[in-house]
C-alpha cells in the first residue's frame, strides 16, 4: 500500500496525540502507515536501538567483489562481468527500495508532527531518526503499565453501567474496545465468563427481557456445564437484536424479535418456568 491510499484512508480519523489517554490509538495509526510501507522494522519504539535492524544505502558492488585480484571492469573475463551485472542488477533494485523507504520515513516525520498537540514539538526536535522521536515521545507521553492498569479497570466498571443517552451503537463498540484492551494487560476484571455476565447485565436498563433472557441462558449453560459464547458473539447477538428490533418498530409491527445462541432461534422471550423446561429438553 502507498503513502497516498495509506493518507487517503485516514484522512477522514486523523487521531491527536494531545495526552495518554490517546497514545495507544496515536501509535497505532502511525504502525499502521508505516507497515503500509514496509518501515515499522526501523521505528519500533518498543524495541530497543542495538535491536533494530539498520536502515542504509547498500553498497555498490565494484570488480573485486567478484575478484579480489582485480579492481576494473576491463580487467574482468566474460564471465565475471555477467556475474557483475547481475549483481549490479540487484543493486539498482535494492537502492530503489532504499529510497522508496527513505521517502516514507520523511513523510512519516512530518505526519508525526502534524498530530501531535503543541506541548509535545519539543520531543520531535530530539535525535536524528523517526525512531528517535517515537522513542522520546513513549517516554513522555505513553502511560506507564501500572497507569494504563488502573485507567482500564476504570474504563472497564464505567462500561458496566449502560448509557441513557449515548447512542447504543457507540457503547457496544466501547464495550469491544475496553475489553480488548483490558486482555493485552491480562486484568483480572475480564478472566474467564465474568465479561459476559457483566455485559449481560450492563444491559438490562436498555433491554430487560433481553437481559433476563440472557441471565437465565448464562446459568443453565452453566450448569449443564456447557460453554459459555464470547464476549464478541455476545455483543453480536445483541447488536442484530438491536437491528432487528428497530426494523420491525420501522415497520410498525409487534414487538417481537428474536435472539440467536448456536443457531437455535428464539422469537420471544420466555418465562423462567418455559426456559427452564426447554433447557431440559436440550
Amino acid at each position: 500500500m502507498s503513502s497516498q491510499q495509506s493518507e487517503t484512508l485516514i484522512t477522514t480519523h486523523t487521531v491527536i496525540l494531545a495526552g495518554p489517554n490517546d497514545w495507544d490509538q496515536w501509535i497505532g495509526v502511525v504502525k499502521y502507515r508505516a507497515d503500509g510501507e514496509s518501515v515499522w522494522e526501523y521505528i519500533d519504539p518498543d524495541v530497543k536501538k542495538n535491536d533494530l535492524p539498520r536502515h542504509r544505502a547498500p553498497s555498490e558492488p565494484s570488480p573485486s567483489v567478484v575478484n579480489p585480484q582485480k579492481t576494473t571492469f576491463s580487467a574482468l573475463n566474460k564471465g565475471e562481468k555477467e556475474e557483475l551485472r547481475a549483481l549490479r542488477k540487484q543493486y539498482d533494485r535494492a537502492y530503489k527500495r532504499y529510497e522508496k523507504e527513505e521517502a516514507a520515513l520523511k513523510s512519516l516525520r512530518t505526519y508525526i508532527i502534524s498530530t501531535i498537540s503543541r506541548d509535545y514539538i519539543d520531543y520531535t526536535f530530539e535525535g536524528n531518526t523517526v525512531y528517535d522521536v517515537l522513542v522520546s515521545l513513549k517516554q513522555a507521553v505513553a502511560p506507564t503499565d501500572d497507569a494504563r492498569k488502573v485507567d482500564l479497570a476504570t474504563q472497564y466498571l464505567k462500561m458496566k453501567k449502560a448509557p441513557k443517552s449515548q447512542n447504543i451503537e457507540k457503547w457496544l463498540r466501547e464495550w469491544e474496545k475496553v475489553y480488548n484492551d483490558c486482555k493485552k494487560v491480562k486484568l483480572p476484571e475480564v478472566d474467564g465468563d465474568r465479561p459476559v455476565k457483566d455485559f449481560v447485565y450492563a444491559v438490562e436498563s436498555a433491554s430487560s427481557g433481553w437481559s433476563e433472557y440472557w441471565k437465565n441462558k448464562l446459568q443453565n449453560l452453566k450448569r449443564k456445564k456447557e460453554s459459555l459464547p464470547t464476549l464478541r458473539v455476545i455483543i453480536e447477538v445483541y447488536r442484530n437484536h438491536r437491528r432487528l428490533e428497530s426494523a420491525q418498530n420501522a415497520r410498525s409491527q409487534d414487538g417481537s424479535y428474536a435472539a440467536s445462541f448456536k443457531k437455535k432461534p428464539i422469537n420471544k422471550f420466555k418465562s423462567d418456568a418455559k426456559l427452564e423446561k426447554e433447557e431440559k429438553k436440550d
